[in-house]
C-alpha cells in the first residue's frame, strides 16, 4: 500500500483522505442512481396497472362478456373464464397483490392480482426487457465506478504532491518560530540574575538575636 501511495507520510495522509471522501461520494452516487431507477419502474407499472383496472372495470360493466386488453407485453385473465382462456399453475397460485420479478423460463413478469366485483383478475406485465435493461444498468454504473475510481487516485496524487509541498514546508517555518521562540526564553532566563536568598545558619543567627537585643536595649 506504501509502494502504492508514495511519498512522504504527508502525502499518503491527505492523498488516503481524498480517496475515502471519493470512494463515499462515488458509492453514494451509484446507489442514487440505482434505486432511483428502482422507484421509477415500480411507479411506472404501479401507473399502467391502475388505467388497466380501472379500464377493465369500465368495460366488464358495459359488456361481461367484453374481450379482455392484450398486447405484446400485457396479458389479462379472469378466473371466470379459465374454460376459454386458461390460467397458468403459477398465476393461479398467487395472493391478492402485487408480484414483482416473478421469473419462468427466460422470462420475467409483473403481476397483479385483484378483485373485480365477484370475480378476480390477473393482470401480468412481460418485464424482460426492462430487466434486461437493469442488468446492463448494474454493468454501466460498475465499470463507471471503477473507471472513476482510478480517475480519482490519479488527481488525488496529483493534488497531494501540489498540497503536501507547501504545508510540509508551513511545519518547519511554524517548528522554526516555535524553536526560536523557546530558545529566546531560555536565553532570556539564564541572562536574569537571580536574587541571593538568606541561609539562616548558626552565626547568622546569633547576629540576628543580638541585633534584636540592641534594639530592645535602646528603646
Amino acid at each position: 500500500m506504501k509502494s502504492l501511495l508514495g511519498g512522504s507520510p504527508l502525502f499518503r495522509r491527505i492523498m488516503v483522505s481524498f480517496l475515502l471522501a471519493s470512494v463515499f461520494f462515488l458509492s453514494l452516487l451509484t446507489l442514487v442512481v440505482y434505486y432511483s431507477n428502482e422507484i421509477l419502474e415500480d411507479d411506472l407499472l404501479a401507473r399502467q396497472t391502475e388505467y388497466e383496472l380501472q379500464n377493465i372495470r369500465e368495460l366488464l360493466a358495459k359488456n361481461p362478456s367484453a374481450p379482455l386488453p392484450r398486447s405484446a407485453s400485457l396479458s389479462i385473465y379472469l378466473e371466470s373464464r379459465q374454460q376459454t382462456q386458461p390460467i397458468s399453475d403459477y398465476l393461479a397460485e398467487l395472493d391478492a397483490g402485487v408480484h414483482h420479478d416473478i421469473k419462468i423460463d427466460d422470462k420475467a413478469y409483473h403481476v397483479t392480482v385483484a378483485s373485480v366485483g365477484d370475480d378476480r383478475v390477473y393482470i401480468r406485465h412481460d418485464v424482460t426487457e426492462i430487466e434486461r435493461s437493469e442488468a446492463m444498468l448494474e454493468i454501466i454504473l460498475s465499470v463507471a465506478w471503477v473507471v472513476l475510481l482510478v480517475v480519482v487516485f490519479v488527481i488525488s496524487r496529483i493534488l497531494s504532491k501540489k498540497l503536501s509541498g507547501p504545508i510540509a514546508q508551513s511545519v518547519v517555518f511554524a517548528s522554526a518560530i516555535a524553536s526560536q521562540t523557546t530558545r529566546s526564553a531560555e536565553l532570556r532566563r539564564l541572562s536574569t540574575p537571580t536574587p541571593e536568598k538568606w541561609i539562616p545558619t548558626s552565626k547568622n543567627k546569633w547576629l540576628s538575636r543580638r541585633w534584636q537585643a540592641t534594639s530592645c536595649a535602646r528603646r
